[in-house]
């Protein structure tokens, strides 16, 4: 039998026979009273019979009472210890769910702590190479405008180089008719000038050399000079 069935079945008994003290002590107080007021006694020996089954009802839920009583007090001792284990030992479960609970979290944390610290690490190993990707077509973009500046300067400076030589040719191919027009231009007056010139000069030769011995001599050379002259 458990405590706990056994504790209600005693507070029963002790219930259960409480009417009975009740009636033995109101008999008691009756033959107390009749005594105490020198009244005659109400039914003689039917009521000391009564008085007395009452007071040996009374004095036996008394002793029961009394025996019970350390054996309710032992009850109750076991029941709160029982109590008191189970309740320690709820109490040890409670705890020791709550340190896994702990550890598990701890676990998760850690966990989280070094997932978020992997993804910075890639998220920065990601803007590196970003950035180097970056720094690369940026360069490569300088090259190729480089490049495109040398190919620029280079075509300008073969397009210069052409344009002189089309106006070397074209001067080339100029300079005939030039030298020529020139030549008609400025012979003529050249050659008038030089005329005029001569034939001061073989005037003043024949005035000079006549007066020379070899007159004949000097103005067969002044001729052959103007000969030579409107040859040229």
């Amino acid at each position: 039998m458990s405590i706990r069935a056994t504790f209600p079945s005693i507070i029963r008994a002790a219930i259960a026979g409480l009417p009975i003290a009740v009636v033995a002590a109101r008999n008691v107080l009756i033959v107390a009273l009749t005594r105490r007021l020198g009244l005659p006694r109400l039914s003689g020996a039917t009521l000391d019979r009564q008085v007395v089954l009452a007071l040996a009802q009374l004095l036996t839920l008394l002793v029961l009472l009394l025996l019970n009583l350390p054996l309710l007090v032992t009850l109750l001792l076991i029941d709160l210890l029982l109590l008191l284990t189970l309740h320690i030992a709820l109490l040890q479960l409670l705890l020791l769910d709550l340190l896994l609970l702990l550890a598990l979290d701890l676990a998760l944390l850690i966990l989280l702590l070094l997932n978020l610290t992997l993804l910075v690490v890639l998220l920065l190993i990601d803007l590196l190479f970003l950035l180097a990707l970056d720094i690369t077509q940026l360069v490569l973009l300088l090259l190729y405008l480089t490049l495109l500046i040398i190919l620029l300067l280079k075509a300008l400076l073969l397009l210069l180089t052409l344009h002189i030589a089309l106006l070397i040719l074209l001067l080339l191919t100029l300079l005939p008719v030039v030298i020529g027009a020139a030549v008609k231009l400025v012979l003529p007056r050249f050659i008038a000038f030089i005329s005029q010139r001569l034939s001061a000069d073989a005037q003043t030769q024949q005035t000079y050399t006549r007066e020379l011995p070899d007159a004949r001599f000097h103005a067969f050379l002044t001729r052959a000079r103007v000969d030579v002259v409107k040859t040229a």
